[in-house]
């Protein structure tokens, strides 16, 4: 029965921590992505022959693009390149660019891009935390006899990263939710039969996949740690060697 206990007990330390582990290895990937997506401008691209060439969370390009199809109701207005308008204070205070940034940043745009930003630094938290979590996970594997105050301390880490891991998940989805449901529509950007979402956009609904399969993942660690610090403690070790008495 012994024996038995022990493959058991044996197998729960190696699933906890593996799925740690591919958490880890997971919220990382998910972390690197959400920021190259963040990062890059084509989250909504045109197929060619439009004024409109794409648009990301801070810069948009256009082709020759004037009225109609661009604001500013003269035909000599022409916006031509791409605009860029994160840490460019001219078109966020200068009056002359009030009526474009309002066209390409209208309060929809703004809710999904903020969202991001507060997602950015959510993943690296969970990134850090699993990390340090994986390690606890496998110096018990490994090298380190366990003890109930470190096994308890690895639990709270693990459903602190689940909670983590599950406000990311949402917060990307309601995101994602926002710009898919605003991106095509006719009254945003010129042309929009021609507009299809791009890599970027692709890129961050990965990114949603990602965080749920580690919100699985989490999960099946942290139950997997807490069926194992309820069961036999290992017969090598003394409650007080465990303990730091010994």
């Amino acid at each position: 029965m012994k024996g038995l206990e022990s493959v058991v007990m044996g197998s729960a330390v190696i699933v906890y921590s593996s799925f740690t582990l591919a958490t880890c290895i997971t919220c990382l990937i998910a972390c690197i992505a959400h920021f190259i997506a963040f990062s890059t401008s084509y989250w909504l691209v045109s197929d060619g022959n439009s004024p409109f060439i794409r648009i990301g969370l801070h810069e948009a390009c256009f082709d020759n693009c004037h009225h109609p199809y661009c604001p500013g109701g003269d035909p000599q207005v022409i916006y031509n390149g791409c605009y860029a308008w994160t840490f460019n204070d001219l078109i966020q205070n200068d009056e002359r660019f009030r009526e474009i940034k309002i066209w390409l940043m209208p309060d929809w745009f703004n809710a999904a891009k903020t969202v991001f930003i507060i997602n950015l630094p959510l993943l690296v938290v969970c990134t850090v935390v699993l990390l340090v979590g994986t390690c606890w996970a496998f110096a018990a594997r490994y090298t380190v006899a366990s003890t109930k105050r470190k096994d308890l301390a690895l639990i709270i880490l693990l459903y602190i990263s689940l909670v983590l891991l599950v406000v990311a998940s949402l917060l990307n989805i309601t995101g994602i939710a926002i710009f898919s449901s605003n991106g095509p529509r006719r009254d945003y950007m010129p042309m929009s039969y021609k507009n299809t979402f791009g890599f970027s956009f692709w890129l961050d609904l990965t990114v949603c996949i990602l965080l749920g399969l580690s919100c699985l993942s989490v999960f099946i660690a942290a139950v997997a740690k807490t069926l194992h610090i309820q069961g036999p403690r290992d017969p090598r070790y003394s409650e007080d060697m465990m303990l730091g008495r010994a």
